[in-house]
């Protein structure tokens, strides 16, 4: 790539155009002094509900499911056997339920051209009398599930 230099400014009346175009050798040094950010293999983090001190363990996973598709999984920790659930946005209006019961966990796939990424995902869970309650909690983590990844989440604590 050329920069302008008018011939107003050098000794010989010398002067170059403006060159918008990126040479092969511009772009080798571009991709050895800025490589790209490589994908990561995993990412985990804690959630928090505000929740009866309710706390979800996650974990997202790239390249572990068809590219074609988003893996979900929910899972317990030991000693908690209530039903837990989240949904996952699909659509332009519906929700796909991932649930467990009796410390069961649950698992499957979505195609992600079905996951809507401008809602969040809900979660829901068994409270007094065991009646199934949607958490006032959302997470907004579809717009970061490529397909091929997999979303698991493992609910570790639900009461204080």
């Amino acid at each position: 790539m050329e920069y302008w230099v008018p011939a107003s400014i050098t000794l010989d009346g010398f002067e170059t155009t403006v060159g918008w175009e990126l040479s092969a050798t511009d772009k080798e040094f571009i991709r050895r002094w800025y490589p790209a950010a490589p994908t990561p293999a995993v990412a985990t983090g804690l959630l928090r509900t505000d929740d009866d001190c309710d706390e979800i363990d996650f974990r997202v996973d790239y390249g572990i499911v068809n590219s074609a598709d988003v893996g979900l999984n929910l899972t317990a920790a030991s000693g908690l056997t209530w039903w837990k659930a989240f949904q996952v946005p699909i659509g332009a209006a519906d929700y796909k339920l991932c649930q467990m019961q009796n410390g069961a966990g649950a698992s499957g796939t979505v195609p992600r051209s079905s996951l809507d990424s401008s809602r969040p995902i809900r979660f829901h869970k068994a409270k007094l009398f065991g009646v199934h309650t949607m958490l006032g909690y959302t997470w907004d983590v579809t717009p970061a599930l490529p397909g091929g990844s997999g979303l698991s989440l493992t609910w570790k604590r639900d009461r204080c």
